[in-house]
């Protein structure tokens, strides 16, 4: 996890360049991905990955709950 006052001000700078660069819609995610991993030294990649590893614990214990 990377405490709100130290990736908010890098996500509104990234968000500030996509939307003077146009970047739009499905486009901005990916756009925003490589500053943000960049200005946080790989921190953002690593908390991005324990999301993903998180949630799908999550839903295999919805699903396991499911078939109960």
């Amino acid at each position: 996890e990377i405490p709100a006052s130290d990736i908010l001000p890098v996500i509104n700078e990234a968000l500030a360049k996509a939307k003077a660069q146009n970047i739009t819609a499905k486009n901005v995610t990916p756009f925003l991905l490589d500053p943000i991993f960049h200005a946080t030294d790989g921190r953002s990649l690593v908390a991005n990955i324990c999301l993903v590893e998180n949630n799908v614990r999550l839903g295999c214990d919805i699903a396991l709950e499911l078939v109960r």
